[in-house]
């Protein structure tokens, strides 16, 4: 009886039937047979991370060809096939799928998410298994595998091994690439990069036993400077031949470090000299092993600096006025102060002679100011103090704030010590003219003026920005402290800014009076100025 055929090409009608047949008929089996040559193809599994595109289906095409031809020429052929675990982008699939269900990996706790991780393999391998048999594959899907099924990961572990104890494979030190999110190395093909504008810091490293010569280094990133373990010239650039094999001292930690020659320099490039960072950048690592340079990874997993953790536990707290650790080294590295010194007075109180010395920052005009007695070296450790609270009134006018007591507990402690320096920073810009004030207090002590005691040093200051306060602390030349301060805090932040600080003293103060007992006339208020200043 005639059969009519249809017109359009229907698949279904006869793909699913016709791969139903083959699978019944077990045609894709291999068996051991060693009469016949074997012809063996391993699926490269498909990530289980969702479903198959394209270049599955023309890799799978190729690999069918193969292996169906070698089938039909007699050959023992076996297409073994499976489906990898992919763990990274997989976690990657699953924690999204749960952050629109409000949940994160901590929430489920370790087991239970492996439960979803398995559940997602399910869902995901089985349908990708089914995009296979739909393509045609002759896969020999009784021997299916999963990259984390118990005898892979038995077979993996004990390939591992024995390459291990053959010396084969070993543990050891690679530039990678990190997901500080992650928190696991990732493949070059799963990095995506990104151009960003930067510019060139110039920095010098003094030359050990060289008094006053230096070497010096442009680079994009200083923030990697505390991972440096040498600076690389080319061999064949005369500037700095007879330098090689000298030690350089490394800015910010003190630590010195070798000048190599090394012919991956480009002498004409910058400065023709380039510091090494074998931790963090390629070619650095590559220069390390050429010169057995030690390497330093300055960073935490997260991908913070590790080197600098209670500066960051600073900047968290208090919003230091730091966009990156890139912008803190550069500043600490700055040949220039960011203040310039202004007017100074001598300052006669109740507990003896001071020295008032203005200072103004140059990038927005602010006005500071330090009070100071007596003289040190710079390798002497000062006492120091650091005001950074509410300071309305209490310098050269009426204090009436525990602000004032710690003003006045700081200055019999400096008296007592016979030397030290009490830093006060205005943060809030207020036009408060301090340089015009201490020239007037300057022409009331030549008795040609008259003190008003409405015309305070009043202004309001924060914690946000020690490195003003270190600025002026090194103008002062102090480079060792012993800083005065109740708060654990100042002293990362500050030292986070480049200042050694060899001892914390506190200030202990007893109830202000003028807490309780507002000064409410001029009068008075004229006469706690009078007591503070002497200026009458």
């Amino acid at each position: 009886m005639a059969r009519e055929l249809a017109k359009v090409y229907d698949p279904k009608t006869v793909e699913d039937r016709t791969y139903a047949f083959w699978q019944e008929g077990n045609f894709f089996h291999a068996e051991i047979d060693h009469e016949k040559e074997p012809y063996t193809i391993v699926i490269p599994p498909p990530n289980i991370t969702g479903q198959l595109h394209m270049g599955h289906a023309l890799d799978e095409t190729f690999q069918d060809v193969l292996i169906r031809w070698r089938r039909m020429q007699g050959r023992s052929a076996l297409w073994l096939p499976g489906t990898d675990h992919a763990s990274i982008a997989t976690e990657a699939k699953i924690v999204a799928a749960m952050k629109e269900e409000g949940l994160t990996k901590e929430d489920l706790g370790r087991e239970k998410f492996l439960e979803r991780a398995w559940a997602w393999k399910e869902k995901y391998g089985g349908r990708i298994v089914e995009q296979l048999k739909k393509l045609g594959s002759s896969c020999d899907w009784e021997r299916e595998r999963f990259t984390l099924d118990e005898g892979c990961n038995r077979a993996v572990n004990e390939v591992f091994c024995r390459l291990y104890e053959k010396g084969i494979i070993y543990r050891g030190e690679r530039i990678i690439n990190w997901c500080p999110h992650c928190l696991t190395s990732i493949s070059d093909a799963e990095v995506e990069y990104e151009d960003q504008a930067g510019h060139f810091w110039h920095v010098r490293y003094p030359i050990v036993g060289m008094e006053g010569q230096y070497i010096e280094i442009a680079t994009t990133r200083p923030e990697t400077m505390l991972g440096d373990t040498a600076v690389a010239v080319n061999p064949g650039d005369e500037r700095y031949k007879h330098l090689v094999g000298k030690m350089l001292l490394l800015p910010l930690v003190n630590k010195e470090i070798p000048l190599i020659a090394d012919e991956y320099v480009e002498q004409e490039f910058g400065t023709g000299c380039v510091k090494i960072t074998p931790a963090h950048d390629p070619n650095d690592y590559e220069v390390g092993l050429r010169h057995s340079l030690p390497v330093i990874n300055i960073m935490n997993e997260d991908g913070t600096m590790a080197r600098l953790p209670q500066l960051l536990e600073v900047a968290a707290k208090f919003g230091l006025k730091i966009v990156s650790i890139a912008d803190l080294i550069a500043y600490r590295l700055k040949q220039e102060s960011i203040v310039e010194r202004g007017a100074t007075a001598d300052m006669p109180t109740e507990w003896g002679h001071f020295r008032i010395t203005a200072f103004r920052q140059k990038s927005n005009g602010l006005e500071h100011i330090a009070i100071t007695k007596g003289e040190w070296s710079e390798d002497e450790p000062v006492l120091v103090r650091v005001h950074s609270s509410c300071a309305t009134g209490d310098i050269l006018g009426s204090c009436r704030c525990d602000c004032g007591a710690q003003l006045h507990e700081a200055m019999r402690m400096v008296e007592k010590e016979g030397r030290g320096a009490i830093v006060y920073l205005n943060q809030e810009g207020r036009g408060i003219g301090l340089f015009n004030k201490i020239e007037a207090y300057k022409l009331q002590e030549e008795g040609l003026d008259t003190v008003d005691a409405n015309v305070r040093l009043g202004f309001g200051i924060d914690e946000r920005d020690y490195g003003v306060g270190a600025s002026i602390i090194r103008e002062l030349g102090i480079k060792h402290m012993r800083l005065m301060t109740n708060n654990p805090l100042k002293r990362a932040g500050l030292e986070g800014y480049g200042l050694t600080i060899d001892e914390i003293v506190p200030i202990v103060i007893a109830p202000n009076p003028y807490n309780l007992h507002y000064l409410e006339t001029k009068e008075k208020r004229m006469h706690h100025t009078l007591g503070l200043c002497k200026h009458a």
